[in-house]
């Protein structure tokens, strides 16, 4: 198999026929159906029920299984593809902000707005990557700043010891997290309104906007779930899916899936968010960059930091 025909792939669950899909991936049904031979001929396993007029297209229970698979090195792949595009890439008159892909970015998303409206000349790039691939970028100045969320028990001065050796570091707290809402298809808990207890999710996978991985802060947001499924007695299933977009919400309308929010995005169609009850964990937003980065419309974003803290 080779990476398009695993991108094929990876963005099939997202419609319902290789005919609906064809007009969105720029692959004709017939090299779409190619595609998907190929894995299923190389695996020995089907992956897809065909779709037809009366039957959307659909995963066996094989392909439930492995679909996570096939997305996760599609997304890992897109993530060491727009790495390098940074790497390589050069940065005058371009403004570089990096933000984790989660939802809940209200705090980033009023700060850059209100840079835009007073910097409508700026050529603004924002980048979607996890928290440690971010500050990698920022290390070796591919990023001028990011957006940043900190778990309470994640040691700052250990965390950002390579960026602030020679004192460098610029750092604000926006805000404080103190609450946690989870997304599911409202077709399984028509009885509950607006919020529910940690258990009520326990035969749910939760989906995070970071992988599992040694990242101190990424173990630390993990361990808050997994705290909190040991006291309610139940194991934490999880998942990783490379993207907190429409596109896990789609997922999530069929799967048993519960997406994770500090804040509920705008409504989505079959998904109700109930805020968890018995959280009892928080987290800190920062907005991250250097003081010897001389970038003129950074300077003039950090403006827009200052005035956006003293309005709160």
């Amino acid at each position: 198999m080779n990476m398009k025909e695993i991108e094929v792939l990876s963005e099939l669950v997202n419609y319902q026929s290789f005919l609906d899909a064809a007009y969105s991936l720029a692959y004709s049904p017939s090299v779409i159906s190619k595609y998907v031979a190929n894995i299923e001929n190389e695996l020995g396993i089907k992956i897809f029920v065909r779709g037809n007029k009366s039957n959307d297209l659909t995963l066996t229970p094989e392909g439930s299984v492995l679909i996570n698979n096939i997305r996760r090195i599609n997304n890992e792949y897109q993530n060491m593809i727009e790495m390098s595009k940074q790497l390589k890439g050069s940065t005058e008159n371009i403004l570089r902000v990096g933000s984790p892909a989660r939802f809940g970015n209200i705090y980033e998303q009023e700060v850059l707005a209100s840079f835009l409206l007073k910097n409508a000349n700026v050529e603004l790039e924002i980048i979607k990557m996890s928290a440690s691939d971010l500050l990698k970028l920022l290390h070796v100045g591919k990023l001028d700043a990011i957006f940043i969320c900190i778990h309470n028990n994640t040691d700052l001065d250990k965390y950002f010891q390579d960026l602030n050796k020679n004192g460098d570091l610029y750092l604000k707290q926006l805000s404080t997290e103190r609450e946690m809402y989870v997304g599911v298809s409202d077709k399984h808990l028509p009885q509950i309104k607006d919020e529910a207890k940690f258990s009520t999710f326990k035969d749910y996978s939760f989906a995070f906007p970071f992988p599992k991985s040694a990242d101190e802060n990424n173990l630390h947001m993990i361990s808050s779930f997994e705290q909190l499924a040991q006291q309610n007695g139940f194991n934490l299933k999880t998942v990783y899916l490379g993207t907190h977009d429409n596109m896990l919400l789609k997922l999530a309308q069929e799967q048993a899936i519960a997406v994770t929010t500090v804040n509920v995005p705008a409504k989505y169609e079959g998904i109700k968010f109930y805020r968890v009850s018995d959280w009892c964990s928080y987290s800190n937003v920062y907005f991250v960059c250097l003081n010897n980065n001389q970038n003129k419309m950074l300077k003039n974003l950090k403006k827009c930091i200052l005035s956006y803290l003293e309005s709160g």
